[in-house]
């Protein structure tokens, strides 16, 4: 007898952590899909207040930079991986501006600091 109950008991909170999981992951994409909505809404919004010759493209650096230039992209645009970058030696700054210039993906520019540390 005691057997079954602590079958049942653990079935019924099962089946209740099952439901809970359930109605929380349906909470969560009705906020995801609020947050891609003001979000797209935001995009929008910088998208009109982007001045002539800048990039507003979240994945790309702008091509043709100086070091000096490039460094405060970095700064501007992307402050966390600049952190970084500014803990690095002379020579891995060189080497992740030479990156740059062959590849002006933030992606690897990232992935060249977060290596060269």
């Amino acid at each position: 007898m005691l057997t079954r109950k602590n079958t049942w008991t653990a079935i019924i909170a099962s089946t209740l952590l099952c439901v809970a999981a359930g109605a929380s992951a349906m909470d969560t994409n009705n906020r995801n899909a609020e947050i891609l909505k003001v979000a797209s809404v935001n995009t929008g919004m910088q998208a009109i207040h982007t001045e002539p010759g800048q990039v507003s493209d979240r994945r790309i650096l702008t091509p043709g930079l100086d070091r000096t230039a490039f460094e405060q992209e970095l700064s501007d645009r992307f402050l966390g991986t600049h952190m970084l970058y500014r803990k690095l030696t002379d020579d891995a700054k060189e080497a992740v501006f030479a990156y740059y210039q062959d590849d002006n993906q933030i992606d690897g520019v990232r992935r060249k600091v977060a290596y060269s540390l």
